[in-house]
């Protein structure tokens, strides 16, 4: 055999056949190694105790003419040192005083030289770490669960623990039973070791467990004020881990419709009440949790802040709002001394005609069931009645009759000959009617016709080139 055999081969095909010349017989072949496999899985313990022996062996190797053998860590084969070539598939380890932990090879050679890919075989006086453990990560107060590990090879035995204070584990092997007391607290583990026969533990495996009844549901969502008589009012809370159903109630006042176990519920409230309670909690097999309340009251809620101008003249009209409260169905405006509300009293949006004095705008909301606070926003007077009149001459302006059914007349002193514009303005600021009249210096007077407006309080506004315009308010019967 003078040259290895052709790459991908492990040896030689000799092969002979007969002939004549008439043909010639089958061919007949017999294979001669030049290679030999990798040693099958090495059979024998994978825990090994100090000063103690064990077998290992493999299957013979066909063709294989030796085997090496190498242990490392503190132990020897046959008795001798840590590496043994030997025809033998099976040696005895010897594991020394300070064995704790070694990996055992093997591998089959040819006399002309080869040898084959390297067995190897972990051994260790200690069991690998359990799998991951098996069994309810919530348990119920006052109960008993099982958990269980697959089983780990070399172990002898066993050890379950729990953190629990008062819970009793009952052992099985590669399972336990634990009985549980009301109290579990958080951060409760349960574990398990493996334990060889040379009686060393493994790194214990841990399961973390928690009160199996479901937490206290989060924030009830829904409205909280001016439910007076609404009815099917939608009220949720995320959904709680673990539980299986929810109990919704309400205190009187407030009725829940069904369904009644879902994380959300329609609340009818009545007409009448003030505040009612709304209560949920979330349940399964193991119990219910505390409940998450929500305080509703059928009046509105304070208004929105009013917006408007805040150092308004004298004599000027001006609008006040708010965005309103849930539930209101009136507002009551409320005005400084000398102003009053000429427009929108009981809606979300007033008219005010500027009085002479500074002080505060306020507004509540109502409905059948209340009232709700008071939103306030404080005025200052920066220009006064007396300087707007000044300002177009000192007029006197009046208006006769006032009420009126139909027709009203103006009076007014101009100090020159001027043209003024006398417009009347309805409650929202739109101009109805307009006149363009030329006074003369001493008295005028000018008939504005109301027949056609609908009745209610009006403005009219007299004002002329280069001057602030002056108000009157009339009634129209």
């Amino acid at each position: 055999f003078a040259t290895p055999p052709p790459a991908g081969n492990s040896g030689y095909s000799i092969c002979s056949f007969a002939g004549n010349a008439c043909g010639q017989s089958n061919t007949i072949c017999t294979w001669v190694r030049a290679k030999v496999t990798q040693p099958g899985v090495i059979a024998g313990n994978l825990i090994g105790c100090a000063n103690t022996s064990s077998a290992y062996s493999i299957a013979a190797i066909t063709g294989a003419d030796t085997y090496t053998w190498t242990i490392t860590g503190a132990a020897g084969i046959n008795g001798g040192g840590a590496t043994l070539t030997t025809a033998s598939a099976s040696i005895n380890v010897d594991f020394l005083a300070g064995w704790t932990s070694g990996t055992l090879s093997v591998y089959a050679s040819l006399n002309c030289g080869f040898n084959s890919a390297v067995r190897n075989l972990s051994i260790s006086s200690t069991p690998t770490i359990p799998g991951i453990v098996s069994g309810p990560s919530g348990v119920c107060p006052n109960s008993s669960a099982s958990f269980s590990i697959g089983a780990v090879s070399g172990a002898a035995s066993y050890n379950w623990t729990c953190t629990v204070p008062g819970s009793v584990v009952t052992q099985g092997g590669t399972s336990c039973s634990i009985a549980f007391p009301a109290v579990i607290p958080s951060g409760s583990t349960v574990c398990v070791t493996a334990i060889s026969s040379c009686g060393n533990a493994s790194t214990q495996r841990c399961k973390g467990i928690v009160n199996g009844i479901p937490n206290v549901p989060g924030n009830i969502s829904g409205p909280v004020t001016g439910q007076c008589g609404q009815t099917g009012v939608s009220y949720s809370i995320t959904p709680v881990a673990g539980a299986t159903g929810y109990l919704w109630t309400a205190t009187a006042g407030a009725t829940v419709q069904a369904p009644n176990n879902l994380s959300a519920a329609n609340v009818d409230f009545t007409s009448a009440f003030s505040s009612t309670t709304i209560s949920v909690t979330a349940s399964n097999g193991c119990g219910s949790s505390a409940a998450r309340t929500l305080s509703v009251l059928g009046f509105p809620g304070l208004p929105s802040a009013i917006t408007g101008n805040n150092a308004p003249c004298a004599g000027t009209v001006e609008s006040y709002s708010t965005t309103g409260s849930g539930g209101a169905t009136s507002y009551n405006w409320s005005v400084p001394s000398g102003s009053s509300v000429i427009g929108g009293q009981g809606t979300a949006n007033a008219l005010v005609l500027i009085g002479n004095a500074a002080g505060t705008i306020a507004v509540t909301a109502s409905n059948d069931c209340g009232v709700s606070g008071s939103r306030t926003f404080a005025i200052t007077i920066p220009c006064r009645q007396g300087q707007v009149e000044s300002s177009i001459g000192s007029t006197n302006a009046s208006l006769y009759p006032n009420p009126t059914s139909g027709k009203t007349t103006v009076k007014f002193e101009s100090v020159q000959s001027a043209k003024y514009v006398i417009s009347v303005v309805d409650v929202t600021g739109r101009i109805i009617m307009s006149d363009e009249v030329t006074a003369t210096e001493g008295i005028n007077m000018h008939e504005l016709d109301l027949t056609t407006v609908a009745k209610g309080i009006y403005l009219v506004r007299m004002e002329t080139e280069g001057s602030v315009a002056e108000l009157l308010k009339v009634t129209v019967e």
